[in-house]
């Protein structure tokens, strides 16, 4: 019998006093849970992908060509981090070895979903409707999944290859400058940096911190604790299941 917990990894705190480039930073999501958790080991994936099999691995799209997401993709193949952008309708077929890595971005249809699933090499899925193989994600655990608006995870990604490569540390600064020219999450994250960095930064706001959820779980209490220490809210409103949660944690 397998003993479960020799086969179970501890979670850590995204601590964003030593983890601060966008490198560093997603490189500690992979240590934390929930969607955190999806990107982060997605980034590892991919970036290995990158260095090692960059001539087996295919970007997979549906989208607009022209779009600044496909705009992108294209980009990444440009500098030689992919094969090719390939439509969903092509694997399966000749163009595609069987046994090539896929990072499939986006939706596709039906009909297409079965080459898909099929395929013999190992496939990553980034989009915002939970679609993956069959059984491939279970609770708690989500292999080669992100589950969000590939606008936002896409650039993300990018900047993770590029200092994975490169050796040198890219702000956050860079990376949210990149967001606020995508389409969706992206340029929600963008905007929402940017009203944030005003209401920390003058005195005649009053901040109030809203938390729920399962934010302890997700490994994100000292994000939490650093608002407070740097002063950046001034009152909390909390639900007690998370209360209870950092206690138990503290304990």
């Amino acid at each position: 019998m397998v003993d479960v917990r020799s086969t179970m990894e501890p979670l850590e705190l995204l601590d964003l006093s030593r983890q601060k480039t966008v490198g560093q930073i997603v490189d500690g999501m992979s240590r934390c849970s929930f969607g955190a958790r999806m990107l982060g080991e997605v980034a590892e994936t991919v970036s290995d992908w990158t260095m090692h099999h960059a001539a087996g691995t295919y970007l997979v799209y549906d989208g607009q060509p022209e779009s600044k997401l496909g705009q992108l993709l294209s980009r990444m193949t440009d500098r030689r981090w992919f094969r090719g952008v390939v439509t969903p309708s092509l694997v399966g077929g000749p163009v595609v070895p069987r046994d090539a890595n896929l990072l499939v971005i986006g939706g596709f249809s039906e009909r297409h979903a079965d080459a898909l699933f099929a395929h013999a090499g190992r496939s990553v899925f980034v989009n915002s409707w939970g679609l993956a193989r069959p059984g491939q994600i279970r609770d708690g655990y989500f292999p080669d999944a992100v589950f969000a608006d590939p606008n936002f995870a896409l650039p993300v990604l990018k900047r993770v290859i590029e200092e994975r490569r490169s050796g040198t540390g890219i702000p956050i600064a860079r990376l949210l400058e990149d967001l606020s020219h995508y389409n969706g999450l992206a340029s929600e994250v963008a905007h929402a940096a940017e009203t944030l960095d005003r209401m920390v930064h003058d005195l005649e706001y009053t901040v109030f911190l809203t938390l729920s959820g399962a934010m302890t779980v997700a490994k994100m209490g000292l994000i939490i604790c650093d608002l407070i220490d740097h002063r950046m809210v001034q009152a909390i409103a909390s639900t007690g299941a998370l209360m209870a949660h950092g206690l138990v944690e503290s304990i």
